[in-house]
Protein backbone atom coordinates (compact mmCIF):
# COMPACT_ATOMS: atom_id res chain seq x y z
CA UNK A 1 0.00 0.00 0.00
CA UNK A 2 2.76 2.48 0.86
CA UNK A 3 4.52 1.52 -2.35
CA UNK A 4 1.54 2.82 -4.28
CA UNK A 5 2.05 6.19 -2.64
CA UNK A 6 5.57 6.28 -3.97
CA UNK A 7 4.84 5.25 -7.50
CA UNK A 8 3.10 1.91 -7.73
CA UNK A 9 5.82 -0.36 -9.10
CA UNK A 10 7.65 -3.25 -7.42
CA UNK A 11 10.62 -1.10 -6.42
CA UNK A 12 8.29 1.44 -4.89
CA UNK A 13 6.51 -1.29 -2.97
CA UNK A 14 9.83 -2.35 -1.46
CA UNK A 15 10.58 1.24 -0.50
CA UNK A 16 7.10 1.54 0.92
CA UNK A 17 7.73 -1.43 3.17
CA UNK A 18 10.76 0.36 4.58
CA UNK A 19 8.77 3.54 5.05
CA UNK A 20 6.70 1.67 7.61
CA UNK A 21 9.72 1.84 9.89
CA UNK A 22 9.85 5.59 9.43
CA UNK A 23 6.18 5.85 10.32
CA UNK A 24 6.85 4.30 13.70
CA UNK A 25 9.68 6.67 14.47
CA UNK A 26 12.94 5.34 15.78
CA UNK A 27 12.59 1.61 16.16
CA UNK A 28 15.13 1.41 18.95
CA UNK A 29 14.80 2.92 22.38
CA UNK A 30 17.82 3.84 24.41
CA UNK A 31 17.55 2.43 27.95
CA UNK A 32 19.50 4.34 30.55
CA UNK A 33 22.23 2.35 32.26
CA UNK A 34 21.92 4.66 35.23
CA UNK A 35 18.48 3.09 35.81
CA UNK A 36 19.63 -0.47 35.18
CA UNK A 37 21.22 -2.28 38.09
CA UNK A 38 22.07 -5.45 36.12
CA UNK A 39 25.68 -4.39 35.56
CA UNK A 40 28.37 -5.33 38.07
CA UNK A 41 30.59 -2.34 37.29
CA UNK A 42 30.35 1.08 35.68
CA UNK A 43 32.65 -0.21 32.94
CA UNK A 44 30.24 -3.05 32.12
CA UNK A 45 27.34 -0.60 32.13
CA UNK A 46 29.25 1.76 29.84
CA UNK A 47 30.14 -1.05 27.45
CA UNK A 48 26.48 -2.08 27.40
CA UNK A 49 25.46 1.47 26.56
CA UNK A 50 28.04 1.67 23.78
CA UNK A 51 26.67 -1.54 22.25
CA UNK A 52 23.13 -0.24 22.58
CA UNK A 53 24.12 3.04 20.92
CA UNK A 54 25.83 1.13 18.08
CA UNK A 55 22.63 -0.83 17.49
CA UNK A 56 20.62 2.40 17.38
CA UNK A 57 23.09 3.92 14.93
CA UNK A 58 22.71 0.85 12.69
CA UNK A 59 18.91 1.18 12.84
CA UNK A 60 19.13 4.88 12.07
CA UNK A 61 21.43 4.14 9.11
CA UNK A 62 18.66 1.88 7.79
CA UNK A 63 16.19 4.75 8.28
CA UNK A 64 18.51 7.02 6.28
CA UNK A 65 18.73 4.47 3.48
CA UNK A 66 14.92 4.24 3.34
CA UNK A 67 14.62 8.03 3.52
CA UNK A 68 17.07 8.41 0.63
CA UNK A 69 15.10 5.93 -1.51
CA UNK A 70 11.83 7.63 -0.60
CA UNK A 71 13.12 11.11 -1.39
CA UNK A 72 14.60 9.99 -4.72
CA UNK A 73 11.37 8.23 -5.72
CA UNK A 74 9.18 11.19 -4.74
CA UNK A 75 11.47 13.74 -6.38
CA UNK A 76 11.56 11.72 -9.59
CA UNK A 77 7.77 11.32 -9.53
CA UNK A 78 7.32 15.08 -9.12
CA UNK A 79 9.78 15.78 -11.95
CA UNK A 80 8.03 13.38 -14.34
CA UNK A 81 4.53 14.49 -13.32
CA UNK A 82 5.02 18.19 -14.00
CA UNK A 83 5.44 17.69 -17.77
CA UNK A 84 2.57 15.18 -17.73
CA UNK A 85 0.34 17.80 -16.13
CA UNK A 86 1.39 20.42 -18.67
CA UNK A 87 0.76 17.98 -21.54
CA UNK A 88 -2.66 17.06 -20.15
CA UNK A 89 -1.63 13.44 -19.53
CA UNK A 90 -2.66 13.72 -15.88
CA UNK A 91 -5.26 15.92 -14.28
CA UNK A 92 -4.65 18.71 -11.80
CA UNK A 93 -6.41 16.54 -9.20
CA UNK A 94 -3.99 13.65 -9.83
CA UNK A 95 -1.10 16.05 -9.44
CA UNK A 96 -2.56 17.44 -6.18
CA UNK A 97 -2.81 13.86 -4.88
CA UNK A 98 0.87 13.33 -5.70
CA UNK A 99 1.82 16.51 -3.84
CA UNK A 100 -0.35 15.37 -0.91
CA UNK A 101 1.57 12.08 -0.86
CA UNK A 102 4.81 14.05 -0.72
CA UNK A 103 3.44 16.04 2.23
CA UNK A 104 2.72 12.75 4.00
CA UNK A 105 6.28 11.61 3.37
CA UNK A 106 7.61 14.88 4.77
CA UNK A 107 5.59 14.28 7.94
CA UNK A 108 6.93 10.72 8.28
CA UNK A 109 10.51 11.88 7.91
CA UNK A 110 10.00 14.68 10.45
CA UNK A 111 8.49 12.20 12.94
CA UNK A 112 11.45 9.89 12.46
CA UNK A 113 13.91 12.75 13.01
CA UNK A 114 12.09 13.75 16.21
CA UNK A 115 12.13 10.19 17.55
CA UNK A 116 15.83 9.83 16.82
CA UNK A 117 16.55 13.20 18.44
CA UNK A 118 14.88 11.88 21.61
CA UNK A 119 17.30 8.96 21.52
CA UNK A 120 20.21 11.37 21.06
CA UNK A 121 19.11 13.33 24.13
CA UNK A 122 18.98 10.10 26.16
CA UNK A 123 22.49 9.20 25.01
CA UNK A 124 23.68 12.70 25.96
CA UNK A 125 22.16 12.22 29.43
CA UNK A 126 23.95 8.89 29.78
CA UNK A 127 27.24 10.43 28.76
CA UNK A 128 26.78 13.11 31.42
CA UNK A 129 25.95 10.46 34.04
CA UNK A 130 28.99 8.33 33.17
CA UNK A 131 31.26 11.38 33.19
CA UNK A 132 29.93 12.31 36.62
CA UNK A 133 30.83 8.79 37.74
CA UNK A 134 34.34 9.31 36.40
CA UNK A 135 34.07 6.98 33.39
CA UNK A 136 35.80 7.51 30.05
CA UNK A 137 32.94 8.10 27.60
CA UNK A 138 34.98 8.24 24.37
CA UNK A 139 33.22 5.20 22.88
CA UNK A 140 29.76 6.54 23.67
CA UNK A 141 30.78 10.01 22.46
CA UNK A 142 31.83 8.49 19.12
CA UNK A 143 28.47 6.76 18.69
CA UNK A 144 26.65 9.98 19.52
CA UNK A 145 28.68 11.77 16.83
CA UNK A 146 27.73 9.08 14.31
CA UNK A 147 24.09 9.48 15.34
CA UNK A 148 24.29 13.26 14.88
CA UNK A 149 25.88 12.82 11.46
CA UNK A 150 23.01 10.56 10.41
CA UNK A 151 20.50 13.10 11.70
CA UNK A 152 22.21 15.77 9.61
CA UNK A 153 21.99 13.51 6.54
CA UNK A 154 18.29 12.96 7.15
CA UNK A 155 17.70 16.68 7.60
CA UNK A 156 19.44 17.31 4.26
CA UNK A 157 17.21 14.71 2.60
CA UNK A 158 14.16 16.34 4.15
CA UNK A 159 15.25 19.73 2.75
CA UNK A 160 15.73 18.13 -0.66
CA UNK A 161 12.22 16.70 -0.61
CA UNK A 162 10.60 19.93 0.57
CA UNK A 163 12.49 21.85 -2.15
CA UNK A 164 11.19 19.42 -4.79
CA UNK A 165 7.71 19.81 -3.36
CA UNK A 166 7.96 23.60 -3.44
CA UNK A 167 8.92 23.61 -7.13
CA UNK A 168 6.07 21.19 -7.89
Amino acid sequence: MLGALIGGDAESAAIGAGVGGLAGGATGFFVAASNNQNYATHEEALNGQIEQARALVAEYQHDIDVTRQLVNAKRQRIETSRPQLTAGQITAEQYRILIGDVEGSVRLIRQNIEANQRNMRLIEEEIAWFRQEGSDTAGLDAELQRYRSLRDQQLALLRELTAAQATG
